[in-house]
């Protein structure tokens, strides 16, 4: 693994990488907080600005891009798992938290639209960045998008090329462009019946 400009910075823990795998980091005070047994391929994290922590939790499979702008927090569970690289923004003071035994395939998340849109009567923003928050045992199949202000709910499952601009509930299944749930009261096995 590759580690850009640490001084300054901190790195807690060691993953088991290959050598595609790259921390980089643009300021100072960001801190990385890697579990046990946290396995990166081709991975790719870096701090665009000073500031910002992002936690691994133990046994995570992870592959993909994750981006923490400013003093924003990135947190995945333990033992949650990237089947295709996955692409994480966390801006400007916002959170992303996944929650545990996740499994995602080619997923993009992001907290921010990372342009304003400015009311011209009131000079103000309208699109302010919002968190976003995935419970456990979630499951986002293949090109689906999560935007900001979102939280899914324990157990859902999200169909693939979903866009999900909505919270979806525990034990969902939602799909669409626009996100809708479909049924509720499910639950998904990793294994096939």
């Amino acid at each position: 693994m590759k580690v850009i400009n640490l001084e300054g910075n901190e790195i807690i823990g060691t993953p088991i990488t290959n050598d595609k795998c790259v921390i980089q980091f643009k300021g100072t005070g960001a801190k990385v907080v890697i579990g046990e047994n946290v396995r990166l391929a081709n991975f790719k994290l870096i701090f665009s600005e000073s500031g910002g922590t992002v936690i691994l939790g133990d046994g995570c499979k992870l592959t993909g891009d994750l981006r923490v702008i400013g003093k924003s927090t990135l947190k995945i569970g333990a033992r949650t798992k990237f089947n295709k690289p996955c692409w994480i923004l966390a801006s400007d003071g916002t959170s992303v938290t996944i929650g545990e035994r996740c499994l995602f395939a080619n997923v993009r998340i992001r907290t921010s639209d990372m342009h304003s849109i400015v009311d011209l009567t009131t000079n103000s923003r309208i699109n302010p960045d919002a968190g976003i928050e995935v419970g456990n045992r979630v499951w986002l199949a293949e090109n689906v998008y999560i935007y900001k202000g979102v939280s899914i709910g324990d157990g859902s499952i999200v169909g693939a090329g979903s866009i999900v601009t909505r919270s979806v509930p525990e034990n969902s299944l939602a799909a669409g462009i626009p996100a809708k749930v479909l049924k509720s009261n499910v639950s998904w096995n990793e294994k096939r019946l």
